[in-house]
């Protein structure tokens, strides 16, 4: 099921403009006329170059996507799932709520935003914020929602080419870490990408802090081989930074809701985070120069999704 970005740009268009029967119509018109196939291609149908496998937060789906923003992909049985998941909203208003979160989850990867980053363009930053009214108005101190990770870029195990147990054992200890690292980062970050009262921002930062000093705890308890000493140090450096970054960010969006991360790039505690986490990746393709490309993969996967920007 290829999904053009033309199509759903004019979604994104619709959805500005508040014309609601033309959303309708073009929900209809994806779905329906959305091309399917038995196998996924290697290459975009547009431009001919390498699909990227882009995972989609919370619907469970994975779409090979156009590195240059031509579309995305999804199997045929991806796309009868994509089906089953919108056939199951009986509800017109339930349905219509179900398919735009869906299909606004495919917009963001095929346009390579990060969710709730404001994008740069009116279409993006309309769909990003019903996305963002669809999902993160839920997370509350009595519902932090977990992502599932399964089928993320597994870590292999007899096909790795880190064939010693403990570096091993390591990062298997470690990439879980840094997924529920992330899905507190992002919920943090959905949190302070909407309105709320200074006491919710607050309470929500509080758990966010509790969490995550539990993250950084567990990574620095973590038993570390020689070789993977300084990989270690720079993701817990890391994790210290971004725990501080959250804290001044909340400080000021307190302080200014007009607040969002554009203003705070600038920051010490963010620019600390992200150079630790590449510097960390780096290191480990220097300890591992023919790195196989699934473990690759899986490592660098996670420190992304950890990162902050």
């Amino acid at each position: 099921m290829w999904f053009e970005s033309g199509r759903v740009q004019a979604l994104g268009t619709a959805l500005h403009d508040g014309r609601r029967e033309e959303v309708d119509r073009l929900l209809e018109d994806i779905l329906t006329g959305a091309r399917t196939g038995e196998a996924i291609p290697a290459t975009c149908p547009s431009c001919r170059r390498d699909l990227v496998r882009t995972p989609l937060p919370d619907v469970d789906l994975f779409v090979s996507s156009c590195p240059a923003q031509h579309g995305a992909w999804l199997s045929r049985t991806e796309g009868e799932r994509l089906r089953a998941l919108v056939g199951g909203h009986a509800a017109a208003r339930a349905r219509t709520r179900h398919v735009l979160r869906v299909l606004l989850v495919v917009l963001a990867a095929v346009w390579g935003v990060v969710l709730l980053v404001w994008g740069f363009d009116p279409v993006t930053r309309s769909a990003v914020r019903v996305l963002d009214d669809l999902e993160s108005r839920r997370i509350t101190t009595t519902n932090w929602p977990e992502r599932g990770w399964a089928g993320f870029y597994p870590l292999p195990v007899k096909e790795s080419v880190i064939d010693r147990p403990d570096e091993l054992l390591f990062f298997h200890e470690l990439l879980p870490l840094l997924q529920a690292g992330a899905n507190n980062r992002l919920n943090m970050h959905r949190v302070l990408s909407t309105r709320r009262t200074a006491d919710e921002y607050t309470a929500l930062h509080d758990l966010y802090g509790r969490r995550q000093a539990e993250v950084l705890d567990r990574l620095r308890r973590l038993a570390v081989p020689e070789r993977l000493a300084e990989v270690h140090a720079r993701i817990v450096a890391a994790t210290e930074a971004q725990i501080a970054f959250f804290g001044a960010f909340v400080e000021e969006k307190v302080k200014d809701p007009e607040i969002d991360l554009r203003r705070m790039l600038k920051h010490p505690a963010l620019q600390t985070t992200s150079r630790e986490l590449h510097t960390a990746w780096d290191l480990v393709r220097r300890a591992y120069p023919a790195l196989d490309k699934p473990t690759g993969d899986a490592i660098e996967s996670r420190l992304c999704q950890f990162d902050v920007i």
